[in-house]
């Protein structure tokens, strides 16, 4: 792992949304994995953490990176013209280890095809890839060419504009159990990667089967904790430095990230020492005579607040995420991991949601997020369904069935 300041060679828009910057490495940094990623900085010193990008190809020092334009950095780092020179943490995480696979299953969605990219084109030639890529339309479709390399491609699109009308796990369940691979490989959304651990359980596929977690990230190093998740041994594990790359079994599944309490209570403990330590140095430094207890009281007060910053920034990350999901699976909501029928809510009122804005949905799978007052898809606030009025209708509806039962 290495700091460096790159040189940008190009940065281009690849598909509607979606930018792939390539980046000239002023030394070797050794071998760049698929599924390891980079930490990139915006180019603007107001925005101190550096953002985690996936690797999607590394020729020579050459590394491109691709990304998704969301919030303010970056569409900062959209603006990096060649020539700009911009700083780089890389190459960070484990990344995929195919073993001796001869071939493999790839399956991919949205912004997780990017470091499943990086693989196909790392072996190309020595395995035997079946690559199974979703999007939302034709005009999200990016990097098609790169997993034709590697063999058999099949392109799905939720709304059918192109190839397989569906998702990429319907589309791999279609003939997965025909081209019998020795390993499959996934990174995607979290849904989608809950819903391939459904469905391989469910269809007693035992192969084994790597996926790359998306998780918000601080430092990229594990210290901060913000990207930790839970692993079905009830231990903790760090996405950033343990991961991203895990066994599917190894670890539990959320439909998305929810807040991490103890990790943010934590964060925020060792921030507000930071700010005490910092203002009692302040005061003695002040208070003091003597020039060398000044400069070591300095020196101090810049540790304290690199502490109250390092641990400060990630735990107000922390703050701003989702406090509760709800889930549609079947003929149950799952809200919380807690089961409750679903009784009165007609698949059109689910469309409507959905229509509206209030709803994510991955085949039958529904996510709802709980924003303050609001639910949420995809990041945006829907003014037109409030989640307190969602959960009423669901209660309602339940109660009401419950008495018509009652009544005969």
């Amino acid at each position: 792992m290495k700091e460096l300041l790159a040189t940008v060679k190009e940065n281009r828009q690849i598909a509607e949304g979606i930018w792939a910057i390539t980046l000239a490495l002023p030394e070797p940094v050794g071998r760049i994995r698929g599924g390891q990623f980079a930490n990139l900085s915006v180019g603007d010193g107001s925005f101190p953490l550096k953002r985690p990008l996936g690797v999607c190809s590394v020729r020579g020092d050459d590394i491109t990176l691709c990304y998704q334009l969301k919030g303010e950095g970056t569409h900062m780092i959209a603006q990096a013209k060649a020539g700009d020179r911009l700083s780089v943490l890389l190459p960070l995480g484990n990344g995929f280890d195919l073993g001796d696979a001869e071939k493999v299953a790839v399956i991919g969605g949205g912004v997780g095809i990017f470091p499943l990219a990086a693989v196909v084109e790392e072996h190309a030639g020595k395995v035997q890839f079946y690559s199974y890529i979703g999007f939302r339309g034709r005009q999200y479709a990016c990097l098609t060419d790169v997993f034709e390399s590697g063999g058999r491609l099949t392109v799905a699109t939720d709304d059918g504009s192109i190839g397989f009308r569906g998702n990429a796990v319907q589309a791999f369940l279609r003939d997965g159990k025909e081209i019998a691979p020795d390993l499959i490989i996934s990174c995607g959304p979290p849904v989608m990667l809950r819903a391939l651990k459904a469905a391989l359980k469910d269809n007693g596929i035992t192969t084994k089967c790597l996926v790359s977690l998306e998780e918000r990230m601080g430092c990229g190093i594990g210290a901060c904790l913000v990207c930790a998740c839970k692993k079905s041994n009830g231990h903790n594990a760090r996405v950033c430095k343990d991961g991203p790359v895990f066994d599917i079994d190894e670890v539990e599944l959320k439909v998305i990230a929810v807040r991490n309490k103890s990790a943010m209570i934590m964060n925020f403990v060792f921030a507000g020492i930071g700010i005490v330590a910092l203002a009692v140095l302040i005061w003695l430094t002040t208070t003091s005579d003597d020039a060398s207890y000044i400069s070591l009281g300095v020196f101090a007060c810049a540790v304290a607040l690199g502490m109250a910053l390092w641990y400060g920034i990630p735990a107000a990350l922390m703050l701003g995420a989702p406090e509760e999901l709800i889930v549609k699976q079947g003929e149950n909501f799952i809200i919380n991991g807690k089961k409750v029928p679903l009784t009165q809510i007609s698949e059109g009122q689910l469309k409507e949601h959905r229509k509206n804005g209030g709803e994510y949905s991955y085949g039958d799978i529904y996510v709802y997020l709980k924003s303050g007052s609001k639910l949420i898809c995809r990041g945006v606030s829907n003014p037109k369904d409030s989640y307190s009025a969602f959960c009423a209708e669901v209660t309602g509806g339940y109660k009401k069935r419950e008495q018509a039962e009652k009544n005969g």
